[in-house]
């Protein structure tokens, strides 16, 4: 898509009360959601309970949490509540791709660099290093796959993106 047929919006866009409304719709959900989590992390401390345990209860604790935020939202900005979903559907669907690239590829060469390159690593990251990189790789994998291909390498999928 040539960079002139890119539409951002105009400054009547941005201060129309219907955007207005869902910027703050958006910013209340997000609170919400973040007190939410963050309020579930402080009481998990002071219990003593066993790291599964405490994992499946963050995931209903979110799932919950998101739930409700979501539901709340929707109809009035399409509750995203992540201000990256929200950017992401802004910028587009090839954008969208290219910033999930960018951020896999960023986990696999920080994974990298922190297992096998950086000088400061202990021994064990000769051992861990291969174990580390192939699962940051599959979990990129499996998360992006269907996505956009989770090519890891930013400019392949920006150059298809431009292509298509």
């Amino acid at each position: 898509m040539p960079i002139s047929k890119i539409v951002i919006g105009n400054l009547k866009q941005v201060t129309h009360p219907d955007t207005l409304k869902a910027v703050v719709a958006e910013f209340i959900s997000m609170l919400i959601y973040v007190f939410a989590d963050e309020g579930f992390a402080a009481s998990s401390r002071l219990t003593s309970v066993d790291l599964q345990a405490q994992l499946i209860a963050t995931v209903i604790n979110h799932a919950f949490a998101l739930v409700a935020v979501v539901s709340v939202a929707m109809n009035i900005s399409g509750g995203h509540i992540n201000p990256a979903v929200t950017f992401g559907g802004f910028l587009g669907a090839p954008c969208s791709a290219v910033v999930f690239e960018i951020v896999t590829t960023f986990g696999l060469v920080y994974a990298v660099y922190g297992t096998s390159i950086d000088p400061k690593r202990s021994n064990s990251g000769m051992i861990i290093s291969p174990i580390a990189i192939g699962f940051i790789v599959g979990a990129n994998i499996l998360s992006g796959g269907a996505f956009c291909g989770a090519t890891m390498n930013p400019a392949a999928i920006f150059g298809q993106a431009m292509v298509s």
